[in-house]
């Protein structure tokens, strides 16, 4: 009935709207960030049927996302892993219906069990109930715990990562997971997406003051005009590479501006 109820009310809106086949899809100019009020009645008044511990347990969860592993979430929040796990698979799965069982994995010794929002409007009103500041502690908190549980296979989550630090503000670790990222997506000659990580790992990177490593700035430099060059766009490397040479000018990093002098002859004389 709720979402009988939601699903009509985006349609009177014309936020829903038929296709070709004549199927119900969303509008393209529909923000999901700025839900209709009577959609947000009905969450709300769903949400805060709960219990003020099972409403924490999401807010929590929709920090880490659509999709969120049960162990991270308990760790967070300062709960039993069983006790969360029975909560969310008795309560707000099964009873409830918020939430959706995905499935579960083992990364080296850490057992880590999947679920998923059922629709991406109730992960999106339950973050934002949430100020900037438990946002921000909450994302990194969950980077945290993820990077601890994953070990020597955190590569494999780098843009996952990168995302949370990002949103918590700390600059540093977002710059070295957005790296990471690109070169793990680099290594399987995904180009245009390693060109975009690439591109915000630099543009955060230039705002830090005391980086992890004094070379990264012009290592990621390098890494993007590489990339770009294996898929023929020269004269973006060559743009990419005199904007390199300038940052290195600012820094008073010679040996940055000299990577990019090479780059660049490199360049015009093949």
């Amino acid at each position: 009935l709720f979402t009988v109820e939601m699903l009509h009310g985006l349609q009177e809106r014309g936020d829903l709207v038929r296709n070709e086949q004549g199927e119900w899809v969303e509008n393209p100019r529909l923000d999901w960030g700025i839900l209709p009020a009577r959609v947000e009645g009905l969450i709300k008044e769903r949400i805060q049927r709960l219990p003020a511990h099972l409403q924490e347990l999401l807010q929590i969860a929709s920090v880490a996302g659509e999709s969120f592993c049960a162990e991270i979430i308990a760790h967070v929040q300062g709960s039993n892993e069983r006790e969360v796990i029975a909560r969310l698979g008795t309560t707000l799965d099964r009873q409830q219906r918020l939430i959706s069982v995905q499935g579960s994995q083992q990364v080296g010794s850490t057992p880590l069990s999947h679920y998923r929002f059922r629709h991406i409007l109730f992960q999106q009103y339950l973050y934002n109930t949430l100020d900037p500041i438990q946002r921000s502690y909450l994302h990194r908190a969950i980077a945290n715990r993820l990077v601890e549980c994953y070990g020597s296979q955190a590569n494999i989550i780098a843009a996952q990562l990168a995302r949370h630090y990002t949103l918590s503000g700390d600059t540093v670790e977002a710059c070295h997971w957005l790296a990471i990222a690109g070169e793990m997506a680099a290594a399987i000659y995904a180009h245009t997406e390693a060109a975009a990580l690439y591109r915000r790992a630099i543009e955060l990177c230039r705002t830090v003051e005391q980086p992890r490593d004094p070379h990264q700035l012009s290592r990621l430099y390098r890494q993007l005009g590489r990339t770009l060059e294996l898929d023929a766009h020269y004269d973006q490397a060559l743009t990419l590479y005199e904007e390199m040479a300038a940052a290195a000018q600012r820094r008073g990093d010679r040996a940055m501006e000299l990577a990019s002098l090479l780059a660049r002859a490199t360049i015009r004389t093949t």
